[in-house]
């Protein structure tokens, strides 16, 4: 019993130790919304126009500039990239898909669009990503912190356009709902 309780205890504390870490970890993901909701278009049509969003959301030790890379499947054709320009005083490299450093105004602590681009032309299925690109500090976000500021960062979400996955549902009884609190 004390052995039992023991391992319980060990793999609680390793569990809250490795979730404490990774909320200190920046993300990013791609959104087709202003809003960094959705993140895919299911039915795009070849003449339309729609807009990609880069969108990070900071950790715990702030962000102050990133590296990335977004590279496309497919056949989508991609217009220049704007930046946002609250967030970002200026960004180096030659291309979104060779990877570029957005170098930011000052310290973000909250979700905020890095980069934004246009894509036309679309037939699907296509989809975008990011990748590490070809920089020194690829797939890295820039931190606040002083001793440590390059820390890689956690990718959420691909652009989809097409071939969006569905969600999966099982139709559960109520009764079997209630079985698992009754124990």
């Amino acid at each position: 019993m004390r052995r039992t309780l023991a391992v319980f205890l060990a793999a609680t504390i390793l569990l809250c130790t490795a979730s404490f870490d990774s909320a200190k970890a920046a993300s990013i993901g791609l959104y087709v919304d202003n809003i960094h909701v959705q993140n895919c278009v299911p039915w795009p049509r070849l003449t339309a126009r729609y807009t990609v969003w880069s969108w990070c959301s900071s950790s715990t030790d702030g962000v102050q500039g990133a590296c990335f890379a977004v590279i496309s499947s497919g056949s989508l054709f991609r217009g220049p990239v704007q930046v946002n320009p609250a967030v970002v005083d200026h960004y180096t490299g030659t291309n979104v898909m060779t990877g570029l450093t957005f170098y930011y105004s000052g310290c973000q602590y909250d979700w905020h669009w890095i980069h934004k681009e246009d894509i036309t032309e679309v037939t699907p299925p296509g989809q975008l990503y990011i990748e590490e690109g070809v920089l020194e500090h690829a797939r890295m976000v820039w931190t606040c912190l002083v001793n440590q500021p390059w820390r890689y960062f956690s990718i959420t979400k691909k652009a989809y356009f097409g071939n969006c996955s569905p969600i999966a549902t099982e139709s559960v009884t109520w009764g079997a709902i209630k079985s698992l609190y009754s124990q």
